[in-house]
């Protein structure tokens, strides 16, 4: 026997399917496309491609983002959306981000994004710091989701 990513389409089809399931409790709705990408660096690309081709909101939802090179590459995407026009929301993790100074917020809200922390600290509550956002999510224009 094969093993099923060698196998035909109709049982890389099936196991897909299984995995999709599996993770998100659904089955594929017919007429989508997914596209698999193996690195960051694709995964990055891709992101910020999408990012440039929104026309009416992009959602951005990331577990870390620093003020390094690959942060500022997605800040300066995001503002420039944002001084476009377009509605730009973004989500990130107050723990995986606790290291990103407020310079970096800042700017992206002084672009016009809407900017929020996951579950930020709060000394009456010092245990729901515990509960993180680990997603790593693009989503422009409804069409298109990374």
């Amino acid at each position: 026997m094969t093993h099923p990513v060698e196998g035909d389409e109709t049982e890389r089809r099936s196991l897909l399917q299984r995995a999709i399931d599996r993770a998100a409790a659904t089955r594929p709705i017919p007429g989508n496309r997914v596209t698999l990408l193996q690195d960051g660096p694709a995964v990055y690309d891709a992101m910020l491609a999408q990012i440039a081709a929104a026309r009416h909101y992009v959602h951005f939802e990331n577990y870390i983002i620093h003020d390094d090179a690959t942060g500022r590459r997605f800040h300066a995407a995001l503002a420039e959306r944002a001084r476009a026009g377009v509605k730009v929301r973004i989500l990130y993790d107050w723990l995986g981000c606790l290291g990103t100074g407020r310079r970096f917020w800042r700017g992206l809200r002084e672009a016009g994004c809407e900017v929020r922390a996951f579950n930020p600290f709060t000394p009456f509550h010092p245990f729901r710091a515990v509960t993180r956002d680990h997603r790593k999510l693009v989503v422009a224009d409804g069409r298109t989701a990374l």
